[in-house]
């Protein structure tokens, strides 16, 4: 079978982070070292990666740095949970992961425990009052201006859903939380872009919400839902690169299409096999 078409790109800086190769690069594409190959279908028939990726134990995760596109490989390690309030208080309704953001009024407080619950608490400026706003598993919180943004959904056996919440704050008063859009799928990571909308990377589609909230779709993909999407972030040009296990995905736009999906390997995995439940790399795109 013929290799894939190498897409050759200008390395610009190689560090070290945390003991994991980083690989920086212009954001008009991604570095040397990966490979254009096709992307996840959805199910074991149609694409011969995806089996193998769902056992991977790459991780890739990307950023932003400057004008700088970095992929670090992440593993299976652990979110940690963000700060929280000095005399906040967790009870047991609170499950998984919290994620904190100040707000004018106080903080608002996520959790999500996957199957097992979550919710959102909004707090005093001590964490020593609060109230529950949503029992939906809180995914990303983010500011926009002074409201702040919060994003909720699971995706859980043949579940995958999810919606996004606006939160002003009132002086004095509970603050004004309202639901703005339903995401059709759990989110899993979201960044502003350089004109304002949010960028927001979904189980299995990759969504845009406007300024004034209006949402699109900007790629629909059910394969993606095995991969678990972990980073998006814009590049210089416009175009959007989602970090996920295995694969890296390049979103750049086109004349006849508003995006064009490029989905990207390391190019020591062109070829891959299940061995003892792990994904290993057995063909590089040079190998004959």
């Amino acid at each position: 079978m013929e290799s894939p078409k190498v897409k050759t790109f200008a390395l610009v800086v190689l560090v070290l982070v945390s003991s994991d190769l980083v690989w920086g690069a212009q954001t008009t594409g991604l570095p040397s070292g990966w490979v254009e190959t096709s992307g996840p279908a959805g199910s074991a028939p149609d694409d011969q990666h995806l089996p193998c990726a769902t056992y991977s134990e790459n991780e890739w995760q990307v950023s932003a740095h400057g004008s700088d596109l970095r992929i670090v490989d992440i593993g299976s390690g652990k979110r940690v949970d963000d700060p929280l309030p000095a005399h906040f208080v967790r009870t047991k309704e609170m499950q998984g992961r919290a994620n904190a953001v100040k707000v004018d009024d106080g903080w608002l407080i996520g959790f999500d425990g996957g199957q097992f619950g979550g919710g959102l608490w909004g707090t005093d400026a001590e964490g020593r009052q609060s109230r529950q706003l949503t029992g939906e598993n809180v995914r990303v919180i983010l500011r926009r201006g002074q409201e702040a943004l919060v994003l909720t959904g699971l995706a859980h056996m043949d579940s995958d859903h999810g919606a996004i919440f606006s939160y002003r704050p009132a002086s004095g008063g509970a603050g004004d939380f309202v639901r703005i859009a339903d995401l059709g799928s759990a989110p899993a990571a979201a960044t502003f872009r350089s004109g304002g909308a949010l960028l927001i990377a979904a189980e299995a589609r990759v969504l845009e919400l406007t300024a004034d909230n209006q949402l699109h779709v900007v790629l629909q993909n059910g394969g993606m839902s095995l991969l678990f999407p972990n980073s998006i972030v814009e590049g210089k040009d416009g175009s959007i690169f989602v970090g996920m296990r295995f694969y890296v995905l390049e979103l750049h736009r086109t004349e006849d299409h508003p995006y064009e999906a490029s989905w990207f390997v390391r190019s020591r995995c062109v070829r891959t096999k299940i061995s003892d439940f792990r994904c290993v790399c057995v063909g590089g795109s040079s190998d004959k």
